[in-house]
C-alpha cells in the first residue's frame, strides 16, 4: 500500500505522520486548539476538585492534632492530680478498709445466723413448759426478727460488698495510670 499524496498546499501545521506506517494524515487547524481547550477546561475542573480536597484534608488534620493535643493535655493533668502520694495512700487505705468491713460484716451474719438457730432450739425448749405459752409466742415472735435480722444483715453485707467493688474497679482503673 502506497503512501496517499495529498494536493493541498505545503502547511506542515496541520499534518502529522502516522509512526507506524509513515501515512500522513490531515488535521484541521481548530481541532488542536479546540482539544487543547477542552483538555484546559478539564483540567481547571480537577484542579477544583483536587485543591478543594486538599483545603479539606489540611482543615481535618488542623482539627486532629487540636484533639490530640487537648486529650494528652487532659491525660497529663489527670495523671499530675493522681500523681500525690497522699491521694494514693489514703486510696489504697480506703481499699483495704472496705475489705476488711465486708469479711466483719460476713462474719456478724453467720454469727446471728447461729443465734437464730440457738432460738429456735430455745423455743422448741420451752414448748414443753405449759404455763410460758405466752413466753413461748414472744420467743416465736424474736426467733422470726432476729431471723429477720440476719436476712438484712445479709443483704447490708452484700451491699457493702457491691460498694467495695464499685470503689475498688475505679482505683484498680486509676492505679494503671499511676507510674508506681
Amino acid at each position: 500500500m502506497a503512501p496517499s499524496v495529498e494536493t493541498r498546499p505545503k502547511d506542515n501545521s496541520n499534518r502529522q505522520k502516522t509512526a507506524a506506517t509513515g501515512d500522513i494524515i490531515a488535521l484541521p487547524a481548530d481541532a488542536t486548539e479546540r482539544f487543547f481547550r477542552s483538555f484546559e477546561r478539564t483540567a481547571r475542573r480537577w484542579e477544583i476538585v483536587v485543591y478543594s480536597g486538599l483545603v479539606i484534608l489540611m482543615i481535618l488534620m488542623g482539627y486532629g492534632f487540636f484533639l490530640i493535643y487537648n486529650l494528652t493535655s487532659d491525660m497529663r493533668s489527670m495523671v499530675s492530680r493522681f500523681d500525690d502520694p497522699g491521694i494514693t495512700a489514703n486510696l489504697d487505705r480506703l481499699s483495704a478498709d472496705m475489705a476488711s468491713l465486708s469479711r466483719n460484716i460476713e462474719l456478724m451474719t453467720a454469727h446471728v445466723a447461729a443465734m437464730s438457730k440457738d432460738t429456735a432450739k430455745m423455743a422448741t425448749r420451752m414448748e414443753a413448759v405449759g404455763y410460758m405459752k405466752s413466753v413461748d409466742a414472744e420467743l416465736k415472735r424474736m426467733n422470726r426478727s432476729v431471723f429477720l435480722m440476719g436476712g438484712n444483715m445479709n443483704r447490708m453485707r452484700y451491699d457493702m460488698s457491691m460498694m467495695n467493688r464499685s470503689v475498688s474497679r475505679p482505683l484498680n482503673f486509676m492505679n494503671s495510670f499511676l507510674p508506681f
